[in-house]
């Protein structure tokens, strides 16, 4: 998307806290709405919740299909 910024990556299922949300400079926090749910009583003021849509390759999707087909 072209945004720059520096990355503060954080563990997959992480327990969340306002210190893990606090950084030395006051830019923006952004992260994906599944994580802002999680922080919406600990997040700073200037976050932001980023949408996130995957798409999968066609290739992958049909392929999937025929899998899941497949079990029924």
């Amino acid at each position: 998307m072209g945004v720059e910024g520096e990355w503060h990556p954080l563990a997959d299922h992480q327990q969340f806290s306002a210190d893990a949300l606090s950084f030395a400079e006051s830019r923006p926090v952004i992260m994906t709405a599944k994580d802002a749910v999680k922080c919406y009583t600990l997040a700073p003021p200037n976050s932001w919740v980023l949408d996130v849509e995957a798409t999968l390759p066609p290739e992958f999707e049909h392929w999937l299909a025929a899998r899941l087909s497949a079990l029924s």
